[in-house]
């Protein structure tokens, strides 16, 4: 019995403590939104990492991303979403990924 229950137990663990966060910079006087709604945000790009964070395997600049504004906002996050896409290889290479967003103000 306890062999059936113990792959369930660690799978209900994992789903409970897996996270989401978000992290907000303003730039000059900021966008015209916190980027939070598809129609609220200019440019998005993923951010992949391996070795649990410490390898980047792509290069996302905020500054390429807002095409030369001066004032903009940048939202990154990490979801349940990215948790999931990280799943299969956590054990092996510990994927994680970030969205940035970027919501570029008036000029």
């Amino acid at each position: 019995m306890k062999k059936t229950l113990l792959p369930a137990v660690v799978l209900a663990v994992g789903l409970i403590l897996t996270g989401c966060n978000a992290t907000m910079h303003t730039v000059g006087t900021g966008g015209r939104g916190d980027c939070k709604g598809p129609g609220q945000y200019d440019a998005k790009k993923k951010q992949w990492y391996i070795f649990w964070g410490l390898l980047p395997l792509n290069n996302v600049d905020s500054k390429v991303l807002a095409g030369g504004a001066k004032n903009y906002t940048i939202r990154t996050t990490t979801s349940f979403g990215d948790g999931l896409i990280a799943i299969p290889g956590s054990y092996l290479l510990g994927i994680r990924t970030q969205t940035i967003r970027i919501s570029k103000g008036n000029e």
